[in-house]
């Protein structure tokens, strides 16, 4: 027998029972624990990419996603999560696809001659939601920062 061998056998020896107990156990959790910290440290983090999106929109996003290898994740509301390191690159991807389309209408509204005949209290209605479409097309990058921020 070579030298280790017999250190090692002697100090197995000299140890008592619940010393020889917690040595195994602590053996026992390093291998039950080391794939798990391996399995945990190789898993992509996800980001929100695009949140609040319409089935169709959600859906061509998908599959341009799949087309071009990004993993994802789809959640409820219209919520895609793409890996951290890939956020910006998707919606560089998506938006060269000129994706999402939003349905929103905004100053669009005052085109056209349905103007005519409109009572003052429309036409307020329809500047709110003219100012409201600007602002939620104009915040998208806030809000997609927002939940980013708050959503680990």
């Amino acid at each position: 027998m070579s030298s280790l061998q017999e250190q090692i056998i002697a100090f197995w020896n000299n140890q008592t029972t619940p010393k020889k107990i917690t040595i195994i156990s602590l053996a026992l959790a390093a291998l039950i624990l080391a794939p798990v910290l391996v399995n945990w440290v190789n898993t992509p983090s996800y980001s929100v990419a695009y949140s609040g999106l319409g089935e169709a929109d959600a859906a061509e996003i998908v599959q341009k996603l799949d087309e071009s290898g990004v993993s994802y994740k789809l959640s409820a509301g219209g919520i895609i999560e793409v890996p951290s390191d890939q956020v910006y690159s998707a919606r560089l991807l998506m938006a060269s696809a000129g994706l999402p389309q939003s349905n929103t209408v905004g100053y669009e509204l005052f085109s056209g001659s349905s103007m005519l005949g409109m009572t003052e209290f429309s036409q307020q209605v329809n500047y709110q939601r003219a100012i409201e479409a600007n602002w939620n097309a104009r915040s998208a990058v806030w809000t997609q920062f927002r939940l980013c921020a708050f959503t680990w």
